[in-house]
């Protein structure tokens, strides 16, 4: 799959290093792991809320997130699952 994503982090668990992100355009909740964080900073993380851009790739058993990285908008937002 190709093309950016916009997306709200739904959740993210630092020990584990791996989360959700809730797509902006089809409202659905993609997994995502620490090692696809790109950033500067030496520990890498998300914050839930944050507002991030992401690419997405599908493998046999899911899509998940590729890439991810925060946006130039910093305003966080409240992530809304679809059921």
């Amino acid at each position: 799959m190709s093309g950016n994503r916009t997306g709200i982090v739904h959740w993210f668990d630092i020990n584990s290093g791996e989360g959700a992100i809730i797509d902006g355009q089809d409202g659905m909740s993609y997994y995502v792991h620490y090692s696809a964080i790109k950033s500067k900073d030496k520990f890498k993380k998300l914050n839930k809320g944050e507002l991030v851009e992401f690419k997405l790739y599908e493998n046999l058993y899911m899509r998940q997130v590729d890439e991810v990285w925060a946006t130039k908008k910093t305003k966080k937002r409240k992530p809304e699952a679809r059921a």
